[in-house]
């Protein structure tokens, strides 16, 4: 457990706008020599997995938080579109802050903005839940490690590469419809 103190310090800091990160294997390989096997072992569940980690509550809560932010999104959408809002109505009301962030997300002119809001959101999350005593234990690693998958999330998008999918999508609509 000392080794914690000496590690996490030797972490670069991440902010939701980081430019420069590791990836997720990479930071998975350097706590692979530094941390025990037993939080190895869930720091590795963690990061490749999108279920519950059960027995951490950390991982539960984030979880929930998702959940809670994915069913605002689908409602919020589902406004937008016109459908029918009570197919989408979440189960548990959101937060005041989920709902503000979630709306300003889904009315964003560029899809891309929206979706570094909600990224934004989620990396807000994880700051404000490391609660003190756990700034060097596997809790600080678990959030780190879904800091990196949120940066590559983030980083994976290219309005080039998007553009090019949406004009050869809208290309095949028109000789749908122009035949």
């Amino acid at each position: 457990m000392t080794n914690y103190y000496y590690f996490v310090p030797s972490l670069p800091a991440l902010k939701s706008d980081s430019s420069s990160f590791m990836s997720v294997d990479d930071f998975l390989a350097l706590c692979s020599t530094h941390i025990s096997k037993k939080d190895y072992c869930m720091l590795e569940r963690v990061a490749h997995s999108n279920d519950v980690v059960r027995g951490n509550s950390f991982t539960e809560g984030y979880t929930r938080f998702r959940r809670q932010v994915e069913d605002e999104l689908a409602w919020q959408r589902s406004k937008a579109l016109r459908l029918d809002e009570s197919k989408y109505k979440p189960e548990e009301e959101s937060s005041e802050s989920v709902r503000q962030a979630v709306h300003k997300a889904v009315f964003q002119a560029d899809p891309l903005e929206g979706e570094k809001i909600l990224l934004s959101l989620y990396f807000d999350y994880l700051d404000r839940n490391i609660s003190f005593g756990h700034e060097y234990d596997i809790t600080f690693l678990i959030s780190y490690a879904l800091k990196l998958d949120l940066l590559a999330r983030r980083n994976s998008f290219r309005q080039d590469k998007g553009r090019k999918v949406f004009e050869g999508l809208a290309d095949e609509i028109r000789k749908e419809i122009f035949k």
